[in-house]
């Protein structure tokens, strides 16, 4: 069988540090990632608007993620059992970001 995940807030934990860099930019306090209701962070922080997704042009973004828990040991066991793993994910807004994302999964999935 093979088994597609997504990367972002299933293996690779983007949204924790992704709220630091808002909290610090917004000079606010910091949301739990519990407390985020949806991806379209503009909307949950209007008056940073589409700004929020700068943080995605971070240089070396992903190869500072943790995975998120259970992340590893869950892709392990489906390979183990026989699973083709593939990973989806949408496409990055720069050409070293994609390249980060790539060298990230060979190293920790």
């Amino acid at each position: 069988m093979t088994i597609l995940l997504d990367v972002d807030g299933i293996c690779a934990d983007l949204l924790t540090p992704w709220l630091e860099w808002i909290e610090d930019l917004d000079d606010g306090e910091l949301t739990s990632v519990e407390d985020v209701p949806k991806w379209d962070l503009h909307e949950v922080y209007p008056k940073l608007g589409h700004r929020v997704y700068d943080f995605l042009d971070t240089p070396g973004l992903y190869t500072s993620l943790k995975p998120m828990p259970g992340a590893v040991h869950g892709v392990t066991t489906l390979r183990d059992a026989g699973h083709e793993v593939l990973f989806a994910t949408a496409g990055s807004r720069s050409p070293q970001t994609a390249a980060d994302k790539l060298t990230w999964l060979k190293e920790v999935m």
